[in-house]
């Protein structure tokens, strides 16, 4: 069924043109929700993202008031610096903490050799005293009649020696115990 407009043209039927603009509209409505949920989606993030970039506002706001007071303090810090510089060199101070210095490493190394002094005394006071318990024994043994005159010289010779074999043994022994600390002294340092 045609029917003519006002201007004489044919149109297609009133149900047919019905359906086929509900069907347009169908789909605008479809596109329409579709731009409506995308235009909300972006809204959202434009929300989220003048949210993010106001609170990174605020860190660079404080951040800048933080390195501002810093370098107030800083500031006076140098300041402050620069007047003891000023004073010490003034004062001569350095020259008298030098000298301390000096006396003090004096001290310290004199020390050091009356303290190595000392233990090598006291070395020879133990040595000395071994000696003479070993000489004493002798003695003992001679006057007892267990050993002849001749044979105080041989027994003598003997205990020397042996001593001698001890103390070297004893020697490498500390200077083995000497880098063992030493070693173990350096690890705990590394």
């Amino acid at each position: 069924m045609c029917i003519r407009d006002r201007y004489g043209e044919e149109t297609v039927s009133a149900m047919a043109d019905t359906s086929a603009l509900e069907k347009q509209l169908n789909l605008k409505t479809k596109t329409i929700a579709d731009l409506q949920a995308t235009l909300d989606e972006k809204s959202r993030y434009l929300f989220d993202q003048s949210d993010t970039l106001d609170n990174k506002d605020r860190g660079t706001y404080y951040m800048e008031r933080t390195i501002e007071a810093r370098n107030r303090d800083l500031a006076i810090l140098r300041k402050e610096s620069e007047d003891l510089e000023s004073k010490a060199r003034r004062s001569s101070f350095a020259p008298k903490v030098d000298e301390g210095e000096e006396r003090l490493a004096a001290a310290v190394k004199a020390e050091e050799d009356i303290q190595a002094e000392m233990e090598a005394a006291k070395i020879a006071m133990q040595a000395h005293k071994v000696q003479s318990q070993i000489y004493a024994g002798l003695h003992k043994r001679y006057d007892n009649g267990l050993i002849s005159s001749g044979k105080v010289l041989d027994e003598l010779q003997k205990a020397h020696k042996s001593l001698q074999s001890e103390t070297a043994t004893d020697r490498s022994s500390c200077e083995e115990l000497k880098g063992n600390i030493q070693s173990i002294l350096e690890e705990m340092d590394v």
